[in-house]
């Protein structure tokens, strides 16, 4: 009994795991294409698809485009790229999204009661003037932040909200494995929380994965791709260099288009 309860007390508690890990055979998949952070950019989205549709124009094989998260937040047109993330791409092109950490707290504000203004600080006051909800205005007359909150609930489309409760935390194609931030290092992606894996900076930015895979991630924005053990960064910082930057794995290696 006593080697029973020292082991309770020594047990580290289950990760939080409340989003979907999606996992594609690599023999499925030919071409992939990772798009870094879109902080309502939806122009340059716009851009960054047309540019991969130009790379596949000779080519008749179906490609993966992935989104590495944070569609909201910071840019202008928050609406515009969740809306035109719910629609599929045109054949052979398929798409699949991850969460990003900004995209989860813009559903926990639409979500929750509880009203916690960190989030409209947080890039949130444009991700709702996009939806045409001014936040400052509607908390001058409620400080609380209800009012706001029900006008923001009356204001985003039910298919929006869908589209942030239904996104994977994680996908896996091969040897490689997509999340939005990055992960504890050492840890196989079954002990990963939900938090982890939208959140996580050092020491996996320094480490690497310390798994057997390459990890695809956004979250730490550069001016460039950031190439770092066992791990690619691909955020460059749309809303404040206007470039996103696509990266391509192919048959012929990787590179950015």
């Amino acid at each position: 009994m006593l080697k029973f309860i020292k082991g309770l007390m020594g047990a580290k508690p289950a990760p939080v795991q409340l989003r979907a890990r999606i996992s594609i055979p690599q023999e499925r998949v030919a071409d992939i294409f990772a798009i870094g952070d879109i902080h309502g950019h939806l122009d340059l989205l716009l851009a960054a698809e047309q540019r991969i549709f130009e790379r596949m124009r000779q080519s008749k094989r179906p490609a993966l485009v992935v989104c590495v998260g944070d569609y909201v937040d910071r840019g202008p047109d928050s609406k515009g790229v969740i809306g035109h993330l719910c629609r599929k791409l045109p054949r052979p092109f398929y798409r699949i999204c991850v969460c990003g950490n900004h995209d989860d707290a813009f559903l926990t504000f639409l979500k929750e009661d509880r009203f916690d203004p960190a989030w409209l600080e947080f890039g949130g006051e444009k991700t709702l003037m996009s939806y045409g909800v001014d936040a400052a205005h509607l908390l001058s007359i409620d400080p609380t932040g209800r009012q706001l909150k029900q006008v923001a609930r009356d204001h985003v489309p039910v298919e929006h909200v869908d589209f942030l409760v239904q996104l994977p935390v994680a996908l896996s194609v091969g040897d490689y494995l997509f999340v939005h931030a990055g992960v504890l290092p050492g840890r196989p992606l079954a002990e990963q929380s939900d938090f982890d894996l939208m959140w996580m900076r050092e020491p996996f930015l320094t480490q690497g994965s310390g798994l057997a895979v390459t990890i695809i991630h956004g979250h730490t924005p550069g001016t460039n791709f950031q190439f770092g053990p066992n791990r690619i960064g691909i955020d460059t910082g749309a809303y404040m260099t206007g470039k996103l930057g696509v990266l391509h794995i192919g048959p012929d290696g990787i590179e950015e288009i």
